[in-house]
């Protein structure tokens, strides 16, 4: 038994079934009550505990998951919007669909959730689920930073780095926003992007001391900067912008 996206994907390149080598159809019909069995025998540990139980597992919590959420953005929980707006970005409990996570963003930054504004701009950025806005990509990034979300803050400062999405390149508006988003909390890519301020003189006077200290601040981070590690030992390149 096999996952819809993944029959999908084998039947957009492959005529033949991958067990008997048969031809097979396009057609695909659900069958809820052979899931709902696997669904019975995963839960109660009877599936073994190879790799296709360990994916039944993951999609039955994903399932379960996408349901309590579903749930909760129903009864108004704008957290619950934004991440329900991850599960249909992602495929994750429900087929992925990039208009419904859409909707869910908007939902959920309407309500004026942070995260959920700066998963809105990104949809705006890279036309998901939406036709492609520079200006509204800019308007719920600077709405979820000002609500301190340090990923908008990053991303703004990004954008003024290079001039994208409608902004002109400044360099000190760019080094402002990632100064903002190294300080707000423990993001190590606003920390490594402000190192690499410092080192380059971006916005600001170079400064190797305090790129370093920026650099290892980043490494530290619960969650680390790969690259700033790698800058700590010699093996990333100092002088190119990441």
């Amino acid at each position: 038994i096999y996952d819809r996206d993944c029959i999908k994907m084998w039947l957009n390149k492959k005529s033949k079934s991958p067990m008997t080598n048969s031809k097979m159809g396009k057609t695909l019909r659900p069958a809820p009550q052979v899931k709902a069995a696997l669904e019975d025998m995963v839960r109660s540990g009877a599936l073994d505990q190879g790799s296709v139980g360990s994916r039944w597992r993951r999609h039955i919590k994903h399932a379960d998951m996408y349901r309590d959420l579903q749930q909760a953005a129903e009864q108004g929980s704008p957290e619950a919007m934004d991440y329900l707006g991850d599960c249909y970005a992602y495929g994750h409990g429900v087929e992925k669909d990039l208009v419904k996570a859409f909707e869910w963003y908007s939902n959920g930054a309407e309500k004026g959730c942070a995260s959920a504004m700066q998963s809105l701009a990104s949809s705006y950025a890279h036309g998901e689920g939406v036709s492609q806005n520079d200006a509204m990509t800019i308007y719920w990034w600077l709405g979820a930073a000002n609500k301190h979300d340090p990923n908008a803050m990053v991303c703004l400062g990004y954008a003024f780095k290079r001039g994208e999405y409608g902004l002109p390149p400044d360099a000190e508006k760019a080094y402002m926003w990632f100064e903002r988003a190294a300080t707000a909390d423990e993001s190590s890519t606003g920390k490594l992007f402000l190192g690499y301020c410092h080192k380059l003189g971006v916005g600001v006077e170079k400064d190797s001391e305090k790129a370093t200290s920026w650099f290892k601040k980043a490494a530290a981070c619960p969650t680390p900067s790969s690259r700033a590690r790698e800058l700590l030992t010699d093996e990333g390149d100092e002088t190119a912008w990441p």
